[in-house]
């Protein structure tokens, strides 16, 4: 099945939604697909990959879930702002406003529907940090640390009824030294507070507060700009652009307890910054660069039909010119010009 924040849009770019009161979406409590965002996919199939999954886990914000194929996908936990929580409406169905992402995808065929039902099911097994310790127990591993076995699906799901997934708050049982508690409102800010700037240094892009999610390429079709449409119409996430690389922001926070507790009994040197999608693990694979020296400019939904009106394209669709980190700042000035460029 392909997934929403998939960006290979059918060829003709064709319109499947309908009229509200005939979609399938109509009758869809919680809105899933409207409510979890897929950032990323990942795999579990050695030692590292599942320490990598476990420093994403120390963010309540953060989710993760295995598919029927096995890929890990991690995903952000917050509503889209054009959704009414109290109708599962979204507030621009079928306008000119709406990314193409949503107007394209079938929903008399939604993945999201069976994955992220109440009930535990394959499509989708969703985990949190004492889910990923009970597997982790349950798996063998190789002298080289790659995955030998792990609990087939079907026991995973019966044995995740005793571990319920939200305001968790568990005492292992013999299967794990750790006992961990997650409070969803600590460190919790105003979405509207989050990001205050413009820019963002990069030594103050600390992974307690930040994590860079791909694709990490500047834009290069004019489609890229409706996945960006889609992505940052959920609270709590923007674009950092550099010079080298355009990246998804999200500002949230690390349930340090949790992180201090997996971590001293794991691997005691670990250190936030070691999260994969950290800052720190970004620059040391690809060393950003920027015009602005070593600063992030920080882009929202309200800039983006600029940018794209300041972007050249071919008669294909495909970019030829893409404007760079002190024109993006610009042209962010020139529409938000009311907030300071200070550390967001």
């Amino acid at each position: 099945m392909i997934m929403k924040e998939k960006i290979n849009l059918p060829p003709d770019h064709t319109i499947k939604q309908e009229a509200w009161n005939t979609s399938p979406c109509s009758s869809c409590y919680g809105s899933p697909c409207c409510t979890y965002l897929p950032l990323t996919f990942l795999r579990f199939e050695t030692r590292t990959d599942f320490i990598k999954l476990a420093l994403l886990a120390c963010y309540p914000e953060i989710g993760l879930g295995r598919k029927e194929s096995g890929e890990w996908t991690v995903y952000y936990k917050a509503p889209c702002a054009f959704l009414n929580p109290a109708s599962s409406k979204c507030g621009i169905h079928g306008l000119g406003t709406q990314s193409l992402i949503c107007k394209s995808y079938d929903a008399h065929t939604c993945w999201y529907r069976d994955a992220f039902k109440n009930t535990e099911n394959h499509a989708l097994i969703r985990f949190n940090l004492p889910r990923l310790l009970w597997l982790e127990k349950r798996t063998r591993f190789s002298r080289d640390g790659s995955v030998k076995t792990q609990p087939p699906p079907a026991a995973i799901i019966k044995a995740f009824a005793a571990l319920p997934l939200p305001g968790v708050a568990w005492n292992s049982a013999g299967s794990s030294p750790i006992a961990l508690r997650f409070d969803p409102r600590a460190g919790r800010q105003p979405a509207a507070a989050r990001f205050g700037a413009h820019v963002l240094p990069f030594h103050g892009s600390g992974a307690e507060r930040f994590l860079f999610f791909p694709p990490y390429d500047k834009p290069k079709k004019a489609l890229h700009f409706e996945l960006m449409r889609f992505r940052l119409g959920f609270r709590g996430l923007r674009l950092a652009v550099a010079d080298n690389c355009w990246a998804y922001l999200l500002c949230t926070y690390l349930d340090t307890a949790a992180f201090k507790r997996f971590a001293s009994v794991y691997f005691p040197r670990l250190a936030p910054k070691h999260n994969p999608f950290s800052f720190f693990s970004l620059h040391r694979e690809r060393l950003i660069y920027s015009e602005l020296g070593e600063k992030w400019v920080i882009a929202g939904p309200a800039h983006l039909t600029a940018l794209k009106t300041h972007t050249a394209f071919d008669k294909g669709g495909n970019i030829m010119r893409i404007p760079g980190s002190r024109e993006v700042l610009g042209i962010i000035r020139a529409i938000s010009p009311q907030k300071p460029d200070r550390a967001a």
